[in-house]
């Protein structure tokens, strides 16, 4: 039988021409729909909220009240964070004896937490396909300094590329196909988003963030697949990126044009692919001409990068100058574009200007005066950005001091605030054994597994289900769980599990 809406109707038209807003309401516990006087519309719910919602309740399985129970406890948690739990009492190491570790200790742990993470996610069907998501407690805001309670999304540096990405190396290193499944499942989600993608609405695109890092944990899981359908995703989305790159205010590595250019290049070494290879480059070169055409001069022989408002010029490899010639140094070894190397140049100019004597270290911005300790901002990130510019071929007056500086300052201050891979001990421990790579510095390298060795014993082991970050449970690979599975990953294969913080 259908509805009559005649008495909905004449109730909107007497609000309108009163000249009130039409507006109509039920109780909680009750079917029944009243207008704007409180009169019966005679259109009825078919049960009411109160009515839906306990039926729901009484249809939750064991695991669903669970789940429900998680949820409550990581929102109490989000509420209640505090940094100083992150605080680990790690020290680099300066024993320089060559201690191996047990990688089937490694390994068992990082198949506990790949099962955990298996075990918090939510899964359901998208376009007739098994998907799979979390929710988690994420970091919020440009600042990273408040937890919330919230969907992961799809990003690299939280969401299901990350997490992804962990669980598909996870299968590599343990041949354990579970997590393969699960991989396959989390970028499920990443591609439909990348399908419905609509560009005349604002996307970012960099790797962290962004598409360029979407396609990059996709192309990774392709790679350990083979499965066609993977790829073929990667070259008929790319031109998402054409659309995208010229409207992009970023211009950093975290969110923009110059952490694309690294993803596409990575993608690019790797593939033999001849098509896909010159969408990837032909992106790369869009990239530059936008990076090139945003420049802003300062102090009559240098450049950075601002836009204004939240997008201030600044140093450092996540946000600043460092991490956007880092890429640029990449891009030169194909293309030799000369004037890639004067911006380097120049950009360089910009970020020495901001070097603090007193601190060894770099201040971020002319609006803030403050050191850094991570590779998101301060030494740590000048070093790698000093690093990949040297192992490139670049080189002038002041890069090996820098790397000198840079790496003394990890080393006695970069170690011991938290553990994770964007600013804390994994991240500032793999840029020092980066240094000890480039460098040929078999103590170093030696000192670096010693450190590692002190991180797994005391805090990868003993933190992995107690709150990874300040008292929280985030599930992601930059500052969650993901993170200390995929270090142990690192730490048993370096050949096979790529770096995350550079491409």
């Amino acid at each position: 039988m259908e509805k009559d809406f005649s008495k909905v109707v004449s109730s909107e038209v007497e609000d309108i021409l009163q000249g009130d807003v039409p507006y109509f309401y039920s109780y909680i516990d009750s079917n029944k729909i009243k207008n704007s006087k409180d009169e019966n519309t005679d259109i009825f719910l078919d049960e009411s909220p109160l009515d839906k919602v306990l039926m729901k309740i009484n249809n939750l399985s064991g695991k669903d009240k669970e789940r429900q129970l998680y949820f409550i406890h990581m929102s109490f948690l989000a509420k209640t964070t505090n940094s100083h739990k992150d605080e680990t009492n790690t020290l680099f190491s300066n024993n320089i004896v060559d201690n191996t570790i047990n990688n089937n200790e490694l390994r068992e742990l990082a198949v506990q937490i790949g099962d955990y993470i298996i075990d918090k996610s939510i899964s359901g069907y998208s376009e007739n396909r098994l998907d799979r998501t979390w929710i988690s407690t994420i970091l919020i805001g440009r600042d990273e300094c408040n937890w919330s309670l919230a969907p992961v999304g799809n990003s690299l540096y939280d969401g299901n590329s990350g997490i992804a990405l962990f669980l598909g190396h996870l299968n590599k290193v343990t041949g354990k196909n579970r997590f393969i499944q699960a991989a396959s499942e989390a970028i499920e989600g990443v591609i439909h988003e990348i399908e419905v993608l609509d560009t005349k609405y604002p996307f970012l695109i960099g790797p962290y963030n962004g598409i360029s890092g979407y396609l990059y944990s996709i192309y990774q899981i392709y790679k350990i697949t083979e499965e066609p359908r993977f790829l073929n995703v990667i070259k008929e989305k790319i031109h998402l990126l054409y659309e995208l790159i010229p409207k992009d205010k970023n211009i950093d590595v975290i969110s923009g044009v110059s952490g694309t250019i690294g993803v596409l290049l990575s993608i690019y070494n790797d593939s033999n692919d001849e098509d896909l290879k010159e969408k990837l480059l032909h992106a790369c070169k869009l990239c530059f001409k936008h990076i090139k055409e945003s420049k802003i001069e300062f102090f009559g022989d240098s450049i950075a990068w601002g836009s204004g408002g939240i997008y201030v010029p600044c140093t450092g490899f996540a946000h600043g100058n460092a991490g956007i010639i880092s890429y640029l140094i990449k891009l030169y070894k194909i293309v030799k574009d000369e004037d890639i190397l004067d911006i380097i140049k120049k950009a360089l100019n910009y970020e020495r200007h901001f070097y603090a004597h007193e601190h060894k270290n770099w201040y971020s911005s002319e609006e803030n005066k403050h050191v850094s300790l991570a590779w998101c901002h301060g030494a740590p990130g000048i070093l790698l950005s000093r690093l990949i510019l040297k192992e490139s071929g670049y080189n002038d007056d002041y890069i090996d001091h820098e790397i000198k500086i840079a790496l003394e300052t990890t080393m006695e201050q970069g170690f011991g605030n938290n553990p994770s891979f964007c600013h804390g001990d994994l991240g500032n421990l793999s840029i020092v054994e980066y240094a000890a790579k480039v460098l040929k510095d078999k103590d170093l390298l030696n000192r670096c597994t010693n450190t590692f060795n002190f991180m797994f014993n005391n805090v990868l082991k003993d933190r992995w289900g107690n709150g990874v970050f300040s008292g929280t449970e985030s599930m992601g690979l930059m500052i969650g769980l993901a993170s200390f599975g995929y270090g142990l990953l690192r730490e048993i294969d370096k050949s096979s599990v790529p770096e995350i913080l550079w491409f």
